[in-house]
Protein backbone atom coordinates (compact mmCIF):
# COMPACT_ATOMS: atom_id res chain seq x y z
CA UNK A 1 0.00 0.00 0.00
CA UNK A 2 1.28 3.48 -0.84
CA UNK A 3 0.48 6.25 1.59
CA UNK A 4 1.09 9.99 1.43
CA UNK A 5 2.27 11.23 4.80
CA UNK A 6 2.99 14.55 6.45
CA UNK A 7 6.66 13.86 7.16
CA UNK A 8 6.95 16.61 9.79
CA UNK A 9 3.90 15.40 11.71
CA UNK A 10 5.03 11.77 11.57
CA UNK A 11 8.55 12.76 12.67
CA UNK A 12 7.15 14.66 15.65
CA UNK A 13 5.24 11.56 16.71
CA UNK A 14 7.70 8.81 15.76
CA UNK A 15 11.11 10.47 15.78
CA UNK A 16 13.95 10.99 13.32
CA UNK A 17 13.63 7.53 11.75
CA UNK A 18 10.77 9.02 9.71
CA UNK A 19 13.15 11.67 8.29
CA UNK A 20 15.68 8.94 7.46
CA UNK A 21 13.03 6.98 5.55
CA UNK A 22 11.75 10.10 3.74
CA UNK A 23 15.33 11.00 2.80
CA UNK A 24 15.80 7.68 1.00
CA UNK A 25 12.33 7.60 -0.56
CA UNK A 26 12.87 11.04 -2.11
CA UNK A 27 16.47 10.18 -3.05
CA UNK A 28 15.45 6.96 -4.83
CA UNK A 29 12.66 8.86 -6.63
CA UNK A 30 15.09 11.68 -7.56
CA UNK A 31 12.54 14.07 -6.08
CA UNK A 32 15.19 16.68 -5.34
CA UNK A 33 12.74 19.43 -4.36
CA UNK A 34 11.30 17.30 -1.55
CA UNK A 35 14.74 15.89 -0.70
CA UNK A 36 16.09 19.45 -0.32
CA UNK A 37 13.31 20.21 2.18
CA UNK A 38 14.71 17.45 4.42
CA UNK A 39 18.40 18.40 4.21
CA UNK A 40 20.13 21.44 5.71
CA UNK A 41 22.06 23.53 3.17
CA UNK A 42 25.30 22.99 5.09
CA UNK A 43 24.71 19.28 5.79
CA UNK A 44 27.71 16.97 5.71
CA UNK A 45 28.40 13.40 4.62
CA UNK A 46 30.94 11.60 6.79
CA UNK A 47 32.22 8.24 5.57
CA UNK A 48 35.13 5.86 5.41
CA UNK A 49 35.69 6.35 1.69
CA UNK A 50 39.23 5.01 1.78
CA UNK A 51 41.78 3.61 4.17
CA UNK A 52 42.88 7.08 5.36
CA UNK A 53 39.96 7.31 7.77
CA UNK A 54 36.79 9.34 7.86
CA UNK A 55 36.23 12.03 5.25
CA UNK A 56 33.73 14.88 5.53
CA UNK A 57 32.06 16.26 2.40
CA UNK A 58 29.08 18.50 1.61
CA UNK A 59 26.08 16.12 1.60
CA UNK A 60 24.17 17.72 -1.27
CA UNK A 61 27.25 17.74 -3.49
CA UNK A 62 28.14 14.17 -2.55
CA UNK A 63 24.70 12.76 -3.32
CA UNK A 64 23.54 14.87 -6.26
CA UNK A 65 26.85 15.80 -7.85
CA UNK A 66 28.77 12.65 -7.06
CA UNK A 67 26.91 9.43 -6.42
CA UNK A 68 23.87 9.95 -8.67
CA UNK A 69 25.97 11.46 -11.46
CA UNK A 70 28.31 8.45 -11.48
CA UNK A 71 25.49 5.96 -10.99
CA UNK A 72 22.17 7.32 -12.33
CA UNK A 73 20.21 4.17 -11.45
CA UNK A 74 21.49 3.90 -7.87
CA UNK A 75 18.92 2.70 -5.34
CA UNK A 76 19.25 2.43 -1.59
CA UNK A 77 17.19 0.09 0.56
CA UNK A 78 17.13 0.70 4.28
CA UNK A 79 16.13 -1.76 6.96
CA UNK A 80 16.18 -2.03 10.72
CA UNK A 81 15.59 1.69 11.09
CA UNK A 82 15.24 3.10 14.58
CA UNK A 83 15.22 6.42 16.37
CA UNK A 84 18.00 6.60 18.94
CA UNK A 85 17.18 10.05 20.35
CA UNK A 86 15.08 13.03 19.27
CA UNK A 87 17.79 14.06 16.77
CA UNK A 88 19.51 10.75 15.84
CA UNK A 89 18.37 7.72 13.84
CA UNK A 90 20.26 4.61 12.71
CA UNK A 91 19.69 2.04 9.97
CA UNK A 92 21.27 -0.70 7.92
CA UNK A 93 21.44 0.01 4.19
CA UNK A 94 22.10 -1.79 0.93
CA UNK A 95 22.76 -0.05 -2.35
CA UNK A 96 23.27 -1.08 -5.93
CA UNK A 97 23.46 0.45 -9.34
CA UNK A 98 25.40 0.59 -12.59
CA UNK A 99 28.40 2.89 -12.82
CA UNK A 100 28.91 4.87 -16.01
CA UNK A 101 32.04 2.75 -16.53
CA UNK A 102 29.76 -0.28 -16.95
CA UNK A 103 30.78 -1.84 -13.64
CA UNK A 104 28.07 -3.04 -11.27
CA UNK A 105 28.12 -1.37 -7.85
CA UNK A 106 26.90 -3.14 -4.72
CA UNK A 107 27.63 -2.14 -1.15
CA UNK A 108 26.05 -2.21 2.28
CA UNK A 109 26.66 -0.86 5.74
CA UNK A 110 25.25 1.17 8.56
CA UNK A 111 24.14 4.78 8.63
CA UNK A 112 23.60 7.37 11.34
CA UNK A 113 21.42 10.40 10.64
CA UNK A 114 21.96 13.46 12.80
CA UNK A 115 19.31 16.16 12.61
CA UNK A 116 19.68 19.81 13.55
CA UNK A 117 17.29 21.58 15.92
CA UNK A 118 15.06 22.49 12.94
CA UNK A 119 14.59 18.76 12.21
CA UNK A 120 16.64 18.77 9.01
CA UNK A 121 19.40 16.32 8.17
CA UNK A 122 22.67 17.91 9.35
CA UNK A 123 25.08 14.99 9.04
CA UNK A 124 24.91 11.55 7.51
CA UNK A 125 27.60 9.27 8.94
CA UNK A 126 28.09 6.20 6.75
CA UNK A 127 29.98 3.00 7.50
CA UNK A 128 30.70 1.38 4.14
CA UNK A 129 31.35 -2.36 4.41
CA UNK A 130 33.12 -2.69 1.05
CA UNK A 131 36.04 -0.35 0.40
CA UNK A 132 36.51 -2.15 -2.95
CA UNK A 133 33.05 -0.93 -3.96
CA UNK A 134 33.92 2.60 -2.81
CA UNK A 135 37.10 2.45 -4.94
CA UNK A 136 34.95 1.57 -7.99
CA UNK A 137 32.69 4.55 -7.26
CA UNK A 138 35.68 6.88 -6.83
CA UNK A 139 37.16 5.71 -10.15
CA UNK A 140 33.82 6.50 -11.83
CA UNK A 141 33.88 10.05 -10.44
CA UNK A 142 31.26 9.45 -7.76
CA UNK A 143 33.24 10.68 -4.78
CA UNK A 144 33.85 14.41 -4.63
CA UNK A 145 36.95 15.99 -3.14
CA UNK A 146 37.39 15.72 0.60
CA UNK A 147 36.58 18.88 2.57
CA UNK A 148 39.93 18.55 4.36
CA UNK A 149 41.70 18.88 1.00
CA UNK A 150 39.82 22.08 0.11
CA UNK A 151 41.69 23.90 2.86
Amino acid sequence: MKLEIDVDAWARALGPAVILMAYFVTNNARDWDRWDELVADDATHTANVDTSGLSVRPLKEMVRGGITEAMPDVRVEVKNVYSHSPLVAFAEWETNGSLRTGARYENSGFIKFELNEAGKVQNVRVAELSIDAVDLLREAGGVVADERARG
